[in-house]
């Protein structure tokens, strides 16, 4: 049986008992999987045929950058009969993405995602030259998607099924986890390969100005720092890398919520961000009042007053705690910023991961 040494910790191999765990976990790290410029949508469309024959993937994404790309997202678990599995079900993929009719729907259903999240819309606006989003959209799957696999074990039968396929763009991810012995998977690790290699953005391959790419360059110094100096006192983040973005996460064992650190020019802190996804509000605000109900318990064990967002006219909800010590432009205290943010984590989670774990939502 394979085990992971992690500081001379022993993490034993976990197996998801359902493959809905596994697209859990992947929903949760595709950032992790497929980089920090990928957005992933949780869109069960149907891709037919001209014929009529046609399957669901699990999902789709988009990796923004120089030249944008898009994957049809399969997860599986090893224990099914892969061969016949992914033979038949990407097959299908395969053929149903060549219909006209099927890419026009995936831009719609894509589309009506963006629209539901005007963060999300702005960040594609930036991201690419064409402010039109649906053509934008529409133009990409038309081209061929890479097709992406991920699997929590890849063996000699996945091998072999992929032979079998017509695809020239086709993607394994083995994506692992871990669990910590004696403890259990509410302490764990994943082990994977990310599709794409870390980069800095620079004002030349960005084509911002100095200033705006600078503080790219300058959140990724202190990311890489925080996270480096993290792994001594935490495994929360250890599976993360740095980025150039405001924020770093990580699961908070139920899908929708994570552990977020967060950095502003002159402030930063921590953060449980909670949404589930599309259509997700009353759910996202039921968890948010299961968690308020127990403020006073959980105040108590963190040891310092929270801030209880309901964030009244969005989706989301969150519950956090800003440190006004400094923030990425005072790089003269970065080390009482990460120290602050680090420590405050570690009370963060442990005054909350009990009641997470408790949590009686639907669809958990």
């Amino acid at each position: 049986m394979k085990q992971l040494l992690i500081d001379g910790v022993n993490y034993d191999i976990w197996t998801p008992p359902k493959e809905d765990d596994l697209e859990t976990l992947v929903q949760e790290h595709a950032q992790d999987i497929f980089g920090e410029q990928s957005l992933y949508f949780n869109i069960k469309r149907k891709l037919k045929s001209q014929s009529g024959i046609g399957s669901i993937p699990d999902g789709y994404v988009i990796t923004l950058g120089d030249t944008a790309v898009w994957h049809i997202v399969e997860i599986e678990l090893s224990s099914h009969d892969l061969y016949q599995h992914i033979v038949s079900q990407v097959s299908k993929f395969i053929s149903g993405i060549q219909s006209p009719h099927a890419q026009n729907l995936i831009a719609n259903a894509i589309y009506d995602e963006i629209g539901a999240d005007d963060l999300l819309a702005l960040r594609i606006r930036k991201a690419v030259s064409c402010h039109d989003v649906h053509k934008f959209l529409s133009d990409l799957v038309s081209q061929p998607p890479i097709l992406t696999v991920i699997v929590e074990e890849e063996t000699e039968q996945l091998k072999e099924a992929l032979k079998a396929l017509s695809h020239q763009q086709i993607k394994v991810v083995e994506f692992q986890t871990y669990a910590r012995r004696d403890v259990g998977i509410d302490v764990h690790a994943h082990l994977f390969e990310p599709l794409f290699t870390p980069r800095i953005i620079t004002p030349a391959s960005t084509g911002e100005d100095d200033e705006e790419a600078d503080r790219y360059t300058i959140r990724y110094r202190f990311w890489d720092q925080l996270l480096q100096e993290a792994k001594g006192k935490t495994e929360l983040h250890a599976a993360r890398s740095p980025g150039q973005y405001s924020w770093i996460g990580a699961g908070a064992g139920k899908g929708g919520l994570s552990f977020n650190y967060y950095i502003r020019q002159h402030d930063g802190g921590i953060e449980l961000y909670i949404d589930r996804g599309k259509g997700s509000e009353v759910e996202n605000e039921a968890i948010f009042d299961q968690l308020l109900s127990h403020k006073d318990e959980i105040e108590k064990v963190f040891g310092e007053p929270l801030i209880w967002e309901r964030l009244e006219g969005k989706r989301a909800c969150r519950i956090s705690k800003t440190f006004g010590v400094g923030g990425y432009r005072d790089e003269d205290k970065w080390p009482e910023v990460r120290k602050a943010m680090i420590d405050a984590m570690i009370r963060f989670e442990k005054a909350l991961r009990p009641f997470i774990l408790k949590l009686k939502i639907q669809n958990f």
